[in-house]
């Protein structure tokens, strides 16, 4: 756990504001810690690691501020579906990336993974799935 939010918070908190940051002080610095963590990370590994095609549907969990996001769109997929299931990411991510979801290339769902891959994926075709620090 983040020793900031250790000094006030409980584990049990902390444990659900790393999950999913709300829009409250331990939200934002959660969300904070979790951003400078992942931007470089989810670069490298969609890079070095994801091989994404022209065309492929991608499935990302837990796409936070949408880093990865940004690298997998240069490859021109068919679709990548983020499943966020913090709110205040998902605002970031619909503000960030609106022309993207207008235009389909982009959907963010706001649910569980779990719950989201056991009951609307069952029938689509995924070509990559990738989850970083989640």
């Amino acid at each position: 756990s983040p020793f900031y939010l250790g000094l006030v918070f409980s584990s049990r908190y902390r444990s659900e504001t790393m999950r999913a940051p709300g829009h409250g002080l331990s939200g934002t610095i959660a969300k904070f810690i979790m951003t400078k963590m992942n931007e470089a990370t989810s670069d490298h590994v969609v890079s070095e690691f994801l091989d994404v095609q022209q065309g492929h549907t991608i499935v990302e969990i837990g796409p936070g501020s949408g880093y990865a996001i940004r690298t997998i769109l240069k490859a021109d997929p068919a679709k990548i579906i983020g499943v966020e299931i913090s709110p205040s990411f998902r605002n970031e991510l619909a503000s960030t990336y609106a022309e993207d979801i207008q235009r389909g290339t982009l959907e963010i769902v706001a649910d569980d993974a779990a719950i989201f891959m056991k009951a609307s994926l069952q029938n689509e075709s995924i070509d990559r799935i990738i989850a970083v620090n989640v």
